[in-house]
């Protein structure tokens, strides 16, 4: 299934500075084009078993006390190993539309404890329209969990408005995703420094992949890095295998082997849960 490259000039400057780790993430890679029949048995076009749990085409309802919500299906760059890669899961609907769906949903049910904001990623918006939907967002009661890559990829994006905004939001949570210490540029930096004086809590997501942080020390480094700056590692993810994404995928035992060395090595607040996405359970699964 086509998935085309998409790489903006910062992850471009990213590329020619440290080269591999970063062009792995993003750059076509020949094994997309080389699928088996049994490769196509381990990949999914759905591998987080999203589908049946729509609401509305924007809004998820898939946990107890949680939904995702999308606003937009672009992102900065195209990672290889996305696991929405091959759905064309939601139809574009204006903010407002989408805002009033939430609304109403929300209401419906309130029980739902928190609206997680995932990807495509929210803040490749333009900017008027991003702080119209975080102005609107700040008025509902639930916690606010925004997941992006945009400190991977374009930190310029994350402005000085767009923080003061998140700031304005009385619960929220901001979900990084760094898979390997060479994404931690100067300007993410930055903004990270900017988003801790802000007062926004910091989480940060890895998925482990193959060739590129499947070991321990690289793991080591980025999460002892990552919490000395103040972002709490929250999850290595066990890869959700899309199609054309079987490259990636680590054996689960070499995913067990090297949290427990990382256990061993790490302040237990340098340690993120080791999970999956396992159909039928309402809930991550907690490998180690």
């Amino acid at each position: 299934m086509n998935y085309p490259e998409k790489i903006n000039n910062y992850t471009k400057s990213l590329i020619q500075k440290h080269g591999f780790p970063i062009s792995y993430q993003v750059k076509k890679q020949d094994s997309e084009n080389n699928l088996t029949d049994s490769s196509f048995k381990k990949g999914s076009i759905d591998p987080t078993f999203e589908e049946k749990y729509h609401v509305f085409s924007n809004i998820i309802h898939k946990f107890n006390g949680r939904i995702l919500v999308f606003f937009t299906n672009q992102c900065f760059c195209h990672c290889r190993f996305c696991f929405r890669r091959n759905r064309d899961f939601f139809t574009q609907q204006t903010p407002g539309k989408i805002l009033t769906n939430l609304k109403n949903y929300t209401m419906e049910n309130p029980d739902i404890d928190e609206i997680i904001l995932s990807g495509g990623d929210l803040f490749s918006l333009e900017l008027k329209t991003l702080r119209k939907i975080l102005k609107e967002l700040g008025k509902f009661k639930q916690i606010l969990r925004f997941h992006s890559r945009v400190l991977s990829f374009s930190p310029s994006s994350l402005t000085d408005e767009i923080i003061s905004d998140l700031s304005q939001i009385k619960s929220s949570w901001f979900v990084t995703h760094f898979n390997h210490p060479s994404e931690l540029s100067p300007a993410s930096l930055k903004k990270i420094r900017k988003l801790r004086k802000a007062g926004i809590p910091l989480l940060n997501q890895t998925v482990l992949l193959k060739n590129l942080n499947d070991d321990a020390i690289v793991l080591k480094k980025l999460f002892l890095t990552l919490y000395k700056i103040g972002i709490k590692p929250y999850y290595l993810h066990q890869l959700d295998t899309a199609f054309g994404t079987e490259a990636f995928n680590v054996d689960e035992g070499i995913g067990k082997s090297i949290m427990e060395f990382l256990l061993k090595e790490l302040p237990g607040g340098a340690v993120p849960r080791y999970v999956k996405d396992v159909e039928g359970n309402l809930h991550k699964t907690i490998l180690v």
